[in-house]
């Protein structure tokens, strides 16, 4: 693990992590993580997308109903 006041950083991956919460919250770590691809993964997947004719599904909503949930 890492020392006080310092963090983990993870990518993506198929095994399964195991953390000890309480060595974690005690020891003011934190773990943080991304599943957001790089600008090539990025772009292979707009331009796959856009070959197969697939567009985001949009839905505004007001800031009112936001806070009503």
């Amino acid at each position: 693990m890492c020392q006080t006041h310092q963090s983990n950083v993870l990518s993506v991956s198929h095994a399964k992590a195991n953390f000890e919460r309480t060595t974690i919250i005690t020891g003011r770590r934190s773990i943080a993580g991304s599943l957001v691809g790089g600008i090539q993964e990025t772009q292979e997947m707009l331009d796959f997308a856009a070959a197969h004719n697939i567009a985001p599904q949009i839905e505004v909503i007001n800031v009112r109903t936001c806070a009503e949930k």
